[in-house]
């Protein structure tokens, strides 16, 4: 069966006709036709098999890929002494840090050289988690008021009263990417509200981003804000009664 089909798709076309004649003649259409579909079965399931693999193979590479790179980002910093992980003193890593930390600040320009690689692989990671997120923004096509919820944490009700707003899902990353998207059309009520918040941040790369976007927003929509005001913000020790 496979011969006689193999045979159909590389004949000259003048001669087809003549043998399939002879081979409705020798098996029958029915058969032909039931062989014919087994063959491409098979064929197309060994090809889906192959495809399949090689997604696998594919997605897993990059996995394994993307965990060196993040190892030897996270590695670079333990070393540089600029690594700070979640669970304080009870985490290995942090221990590290903090002896790499205290050993290049005693060992003159090698120390110096393995601080500034730390801090070049913190930035790095920086850089590349903040791509993700202003990408995350950029896919959501978001609103002003659904971007000032996210860099603030809060929203209002139809009182002026301040409702927490729902962040659940969000890094730091995408909140300080809301904060870079809303900077250009911010509000003044928008940029006192971010002011407000940044106090309560408790991070200092959020409060750092909160006063860069009042800054970018311009002094006419924040007159009332001057430098004093904008370092208290990236302080976390900004309040508006002052």
């Amino acid at each position: 069966m496979k011969s006689v089909i193999t045979l159909l798709i590389f004949a000259p076309l003048p001669v087809v006709p003549k043998l399939v004649k002879s081979a409705v003649e020798i098996i029958g259409i029915g058969g032909l036709v039931a062989g014919a579909e087994k063959w491409m079965n098979k064929k197309r399931g060994a090809m889906t098999d192959k495809v399949g693999k090689w997604r696998e193979n594919k997605l897993t590479s990059q996995f394994g890929k993307h965990r060196r790179e993040k190892a030897q980002l996270r590695n670079a910093q333990i070393r540089g002494g600029t690594y700070r992980g979640r669970g304080g003193f009870v985490n290995p890593r942090n221990w590290r840090s903090g002896a790499n930390r205290r050993f290049n600040a005693m060992s003159g320009d090698f120390g110096q050289k393995r601080k500034l690689a730390g801090s070049a692989a913190a930035l790095a990671e920086d850089n590349e988690r903040m791509k993700a997120a202003n990408a995350w923004i950029a896919d959501n096509n978001m609103s002003s008021d659904r971007l000032a919820e996210i860099a603030t944490g809060f929203t209002r009700d139809k009182d002026g009263k301040k409702v927490a707003a729902d962040l659940s899902g969000i890094s730091s990353y995408q909140r300080r990417a809301a904060m870079q998207a809303l900077a250009p059309h911010m509000t003044s009520k928008q940029a006192s509200d971010l002011a407000e918040a940044s106090a309560s941040f408790g991070d200092a790369s959020l409060q750092k981003e909160a006063a860069n976007a009042i800054a970018e927003s311009g002094a006419k929509k924040a007159p009332w804000l001057g430098g004093k005001q904008l370092e208290a913000i990236k302080q976390g020790t900004y309040n508006e009664k002052e």
